[in-house]
């Protein structure tokens, strides 16, 4: 995204990626290198990281381990997506092509805004939230730290969304959802967790 950014818009160099997978050290990824694991960026003092990782609670981990070292945050926006002048936008949030932020809108710190995302006015995203590619927010609703929206989910006007719920794919959020709940259908309904089932017994019952 950063590379096609750059020709409309030349905003980044971009240095390399950062991945604790050890194979993956040297390796090219779309001509960009895997310089190693996170405390390579020590070597890069003069660097901005973006965490990359879609699920918000590895992505908080990764976020408090490097800011431990007073880490920089870039925020990536894509050419393509419209972001309003009265949008409030966080460090190190990264928002995809074709997505729009529309008037008043807050989103926090390390927010992920996937491709063909609509989040509505006065809308509230707190740190970490994630939405999914084609995900709509409308108006004045509020994510809580975390929350994770599915593709093609909508959370309707004047919802909130708890801290680390999961809103599922194709979900139609029509009240509020308690925090670190999942959701799913249309309507949107809490998950149905069923107890596991005993195996039978070759005895009979005595």
């Amino acid at each position: 995204m950063v590379q096609h950014g750059n020709q409309t818009l030349p905003a980044w160099d971009l240095v390399g990626f950062l991945d604790e997978n050890d194979r993956l050290w040297g390796a090219l990824i779309d001509g960009v290198p895997v310089l190693g694991g996170l405390n390579v960026a020590s070597a890069h003092p003069d660097a901005y990281l973006v965490c990359c990782v879609a699920d918000p609670l590895a992505r908080e981990g990764l976020v408090a381990r490097a800011s431990q070292e007073r880490r920089r945050w870039a925020t990536v926006i894509h050419p393509t997506a419209v972001v309003l002048s009265s949008v409030t936008v966080g460090e190190g949030c990264i928002i995809c092509p074709h997505s729009a932020v529309k008037a008043g809108a807050v989103l926090g710190a390390h927010v992920h805004v996937n491709s063909h995302c609509s989040i509505g006015h006065e809308a509230e995203l707190a740190d970490f939230v994630t939405l999914s590619p084609q995900a709509v927010v409308t108006g004045q609703a509020k994510l809580g730290v975390g929350a994770f929206v599915g593709a093609s989910a909508t959370v309707l006007p004047r919802v909130t969304v708890g801290a680390h719920a999961v809103i599922g794919a194709g979900a139609v959020v029509t009240h509020d959802v308690a925090a670190r709940t999942t959701v799913v259908g249309v309507p949107a309904h809490p998950l149905q967790r069923h107890p596991p089932v005993a195996a039978a017994s070759d005895e009979a019952p005595g």
